[in-house]
């Protein structure tokens, strides 16, 4: 049996992130998102993914999605894209979105 997309109970999102005016709220509900895609990978793995999958996991279009992916790599909020075959990819994460800000 394969474990479900979406974690059981939560996500902890960095403040630094809840925080940054850079990013606009649109494109923050996405980064929590695909960090609630990540919850079963220590390295901060999505599953293998198409657009139209993400897509559809969040309730946006196609083309909101690509943007707001372009963003994404343009802030180094994702680090990698890695695609498999067929339009399929595989994002990781930045570290710094799962930590908590220490002063």
């Amino acid at each position: 049996m394969s474990k479900p997309l979406l974690p059981p109970r939560g996500i902890f999102a960095s403040s630094g992130l809840l925080f940054d005016s850079s990013l606009p709220a649109a494109v923050k509900e996405t980064v929590l998102q695909l960090m609630a895609l990540t919850w079963n990978s220590p390295q901060h793995c999505t599953p293998v993914l198409t657009v139209s999958q993400l897509a559809n996991l969040t309730g946006k279009t196609p083309r909101t999605v690509r943007g707001h992916l372009q963003a994404l790599l343009g802030e180094q909020i994702i680090l990698e894209r890695q695609m498999v075959d067929g339009g399929r990819f595989m994002l990781t994460l930045a570290d710094w979105l799962f930590q908590n800000a220490q002063s």
